[in-house]
């Protein structure tokens, strides 16, 4: 039997493989139109900053760095009222000092000269590592960042894992669309939208940040969660070490003021925290780090007695927290008394958080 090729014999198109290409395609690209339908609000946060950041952050006067602590306690309408500066919150829900450094330099790029910077290095947040935000830097880095990080942090498959998302939202959304499938089944709907709709309207109106409705006798913080963010230890992980310095340096090589803001937990936590000196070692790593850092200032509100009916659950305030929170560290940008400086009490801050209140309705 001859089993040589026949060479006058034409090459076949793989239709077959081609058709799977376009069918593809076509897959990836409904769900990249259905942006919407199969996300989450924290993922889609993460994408919304990143545009900001090039679109929004030019011509503000404060930028506001950080991660959920900082995206709802600190409301730049309030700064405005305040001081007459413009303010835009860039923080992110889960935001990483990572993603926090590419957002400052992504708005220094595109032109912002920001006169002061308020952001948040939150301690729960600084031994996390990148291989536990792979869903969300697909919507906020560019490539060239998901290999710098991959590189800083000595992992191969966060990038692969990264780029893959980047380039196919089926991989990307996976989980979303499990459960959109799964609600479907069921009669049900799984995307957010519209019915938590409210939060992406609240972060056009409120200048990228998430102002929470007050919640009504909030229930006492499970004591499990209460022991997981008062831990008797703590150290930042290197790779978030690294950022931070970036973050700084890069604020510094603009000669940009920094307000590293310590913003108040709710008064179970943060009595735990003290029962278990929790804080200590964070403050001594903030120390050291002012110490390096001429251009940064703490505002600590930790220990400024916020009423636990202030917040929506364990760390995160409610708007009148946020309100009282944004016009007490309004009231020290610029002030340069120190370089850690105790916030006011809260229950001294109730009559103007009224007035402030009413002029961020106004203002909608």
């Amino acid at each position: 039997m001859n089993f040589a090729t026949n060479p006058t014999r034409p090459r076949r198109l793989p239709l077959g493989l081609l058709g799977m290409l376009v069918l593809v395609g076509a897959v990836e690209l409904v769900l990249a139109g259905r942006r919407l339908d199969f996300t989450t609000v924290w993922a889609d946060d993460w994408r919304t900053a990143a545009v900001s950041a090039t679109r929004k952050a030019s011509g503000r006067d404060i930028l506001c760095f950080g991660d959920s602590l900082i995206k709802i306690g600190v409301l730049p309408k309030v700064i405005e009222a305040k001081t007459g500066l413009k303010a835009f919150n860039l923080a992110t829900n889960a935001g990483t000092v990572p993603s926090t450094y590419f957002l400052l330099r992504r708005a220094l790029e595109a032109g912002a000269r920001p006169r002061a910077i308020v952001v948040d290095f939150f301690p729960l947040m600084q031994p996390d590592q990148p291989r536990n935000s792979t869903r969300f830097y697909p919507d906020l880095a560019t490539t060239g960042e998901c290999l710098e990080l991959a590189r800083v942090a000595g992992d191969a498959d966060f990038f692969t894992t990264v780029l893959l998302g980047k380039l196919l939202p089926s991989f990307k959304c996976r989980y979303e669309i499990r459960a959109s499938i799964k609600a479907a089944l069921a009669g049900r709907r799984a995307s957010p939208w519209p019915d938590q709709g409210w939060i992406w309207a609240a972060w056009k109106s409120e200048d990228g940040a998430q102002p929470m409705p007050s919640t009504l006798n909030r229930s006492p913080a499970d004591p499990r969660f209460v022991g997981d963010v008062s831990p008797e230890g703590w150290s930042c992980d290197g790779i978030n070490a690294v950022y931070l310095e970036r973050f700084l340096e890069l604020a510094r090589s603009r000669s940009i003021p920094v307000y590293w803001l310590m913003p108040p937990v709710s008064p179970e936590v943060q009595a735990q925290r003290d029962r278990n000196h929790a804080d200590e070692a964070y403050d001594r790593f903030a120390r050291t780090t002012l110490d390096r850092h001429p251009e940064v200032v703490v505002l600590d509100a930790r220990h400024s007695g916020y009423d636990g009916q202030v917040f929506i659950d364990a760390i995160h305030l409610d708007r009148q927290g946020a309100t009282t929170l944004s016009n007490d560290l309004a009231g020290h940008l610029g002030s340069g008394t120190s370089r850690w400086v105790a916030l006011p009490a809260f229950a001294s801050q109730t009559e103007g958080v009224a007035r402030l209140g009413e002029v961020g309705k106004r203002q909608k």
